[in-house]
């Protein structure tokens, strides 16, 4: 668990560097990782909630399915 969560920081550590040194105009690469990284442990999470067998609301049950159905035609 500690090495993944450490190579995540380093992951974003090196693109912030590839940000500044290399792009040299503005955080494209950082902020795509951070926010890629968000969504997979934010699924992650929704994943080990479901399995508790905890409540979930309407709305969010429903995009989920929608999403699910989508990611099924491509």
């Amino acid at each position: 668990m500690f090495e993944s969560c450490l190579a995540i920081f380093i992951l974003i550590f090196l693109t912030s560097l590839l940000d500044v040194y290399v792009i040299r105009n503005g955080d494209v690469v950082t902020v795509t990782i951070i926010l890629f990284y968000l969504s997979h442990e934010g699924t992650a999470l929704l994943k080990n909630i479901s399995k508790l067998g905890l409540p979930f609301p309407e709305v969010l049950c429903s995009t989920l399915e929608r999403m699910k159905g989508d990611g099924a035609r491509t």
